[in-house]
């Protein structure tokens, strides 16, 4: 390469890594009164800065050390690529410094909302698992997804809608064994999209190598199928989940569930919505209670369904209602997690990122004090420090500490639960 079209690139390369940086750097919630279509992409721009920031480092060296190699000082192009991937470098750290807070920062929310003893109450071999720190290993190829140590069993049918009703449960390698405590996990996608092996597979992974039975879920997809189908097939998978998870090895008397994005609104819907008949249809009598519910970014704001200008309440009142639904208040209501509201819900951690686009941080700000105030079990909100939509879908720092506190939340529950099934793990939760 010529030093003049070095030049060039590092200007080039320069630019775009100082923008990706930049805009990791911010949050973005759009413009009142416009249909803002940034909003919707806002996230997905900010991940390679956000999440993908060493990789992008190591990248930026490699630029920089080739520019000063070929005279990177002396002409004013390659004096600027250099400032501009200085800069970028330094942006990208920051974010970095920033995630490497995310492990103290969910312990300090956890002993707060369950009690600063609350690891002691975990058995010492599970507490082992589940409170070790994190090494450089398991945050240093962000998009490099293992699974060693994992058995997968792909496809299995729990409904009668063909592919949207598979599910593929993930357990330990190696001998069955029995009584696993369950992980139920949805996807997101604004209930449009999404597969089921695609997301919050560094949860998923840690919690099928720490001994659980992990069961991650496909479900109807709007606008074919219109709401409530994706929760009543959630239900359904619960209830597979308590008729056959013995045969793979798990407890059906504890079952979690998490999910990101609309999965964690579903999620949610699992937690407020037990026993409730009329989104059971044909499964009316089946026990589809969950004992804890770990939802990431999920909507949790009081939408205006009349705003006809916000781009997500359109997709709601376009995609996902029925038509015939799509001005009634009574439906909107049944949109929103709020709704629901009830004493006898489960142990939850909210977990949500503080630069989310689409799923504002002030909705869980305002929901989580509201379902603590009502919820006779614990109530726990994880503000995690500069995540976007998303972010755990890369085996970033960030989102290995986010899913470690997860993982303590998750085994502080389920020893809650056996050490009083009928006071912990049912409706009615201490």
């Amino acid at each position: 390469m010529t030093r003049k079209l070095l030049s060039w690139f590092g200007l080039a390369f320069g630019l775009l890594w100082l923008l990706l940086a930049i805009i990791a750097s911010f949050r973005y919630t759009g413009r009142d009164g416009v249909i803002d279509p940034v909003r919707m992409y806002w996230d997905v721009m900010a991940l390679p800065g956000s999440e993908l920031t060493l990789p992008m480092i190591g990248i930026a060296i490699v630029v920089l050390a080739l520019l000063l190699a070929r005279g990177g000082h002396r002409l004013t192009a390659r004096r600027v690529a250099t400032g501009l991937i200085l800069a970028a470098v330094v942006l990208l750290g920051v974010g970095l410094g920033q995630a490497a807070g995310t492990s103290g920062r969910m312990q300090r929310v956890l002993e707060a909302g369950l009690g600063a003893g609350f690891l002691d109450e975990i058995p010492p071999e599970r507490r082992a698992l589940a409170a070790a720190p994190l090494t450089f290993s398991d945050w240093a190829r962000p998009i490099h997804f293992d699974t060693q140590g994992i058995e997968t069993i792909a496809d299995i049918s729990y409904g009668e809608h063909g592919e949207r009703n598979l599910l593929d449960v993930l357990r330990p390698a190696g001998p069955v064994g029995s009584g696993r405590p369950v992980l139920l996990h949805m996807h997101g996608g604004g209930y449009a999209s999404g597969r089921k092996n695609l997301s919050a597979l560094p949860l998923l992974h840690r919690m099928a190598r720490a001994g659980w039975v992990v069961v991650t879920i496909n479900y109807r997809l709007v606008p074919q199928a219109r709401w409530p189908a994706p929760l009543v097939d959630t239900k359904r998978a619960v209830a597979w989940i308590r008729a056959h998870i013995a045969e793979y090895g798990g407890d059906p008397g504890f079952i979690a569930a998490t999910g990101g994005s609309a999965g964690g609104n579903l999620a949610l819907f699992l937690a407020l919505t037990a026993g409730d008949a009329r989104l059971q249809p044909g499964f009316e009598t089946a026990d589809t209670r969950i004992q804890a519910a770990v939802p990431y970014y999920a909507g949790l704001e009081d939408y205006d369904f009349t705003d006809t200008l916000d781009l997500l309440v359109a997709h709601v009142r376009t995609n996902v209602l029925p038509p015939e639904r799509a001005d009634d208040p009574a439906a909107w209501a049944e949109m929103l997690p709020a709704t629901y509201l009830r004493a006898d819900t489960p142990p939850v951690l909210i977990v949500s990122g503080t630069n989310d686009a689409l799923a504002l941080i002030e909705g869980a700000r305002q929901f989580a004090p509201r379902l603590k105030a009502v919820s006779t079990a614990p109530v726990v909100l994880a503000e995690i420090e500069g995540g976007f939509h998303g972010f755990d879908d890369t085996r970033s720092l960030r989102a290995q500490a986010a899913a470690r506190g997860a993982h303590q939340f998750l085994e502080w529950a389920v020893a809650r639960w056996r050490s009083d099934p009928a006071g912990g793990g049912g409706l009615t939760t201490r």
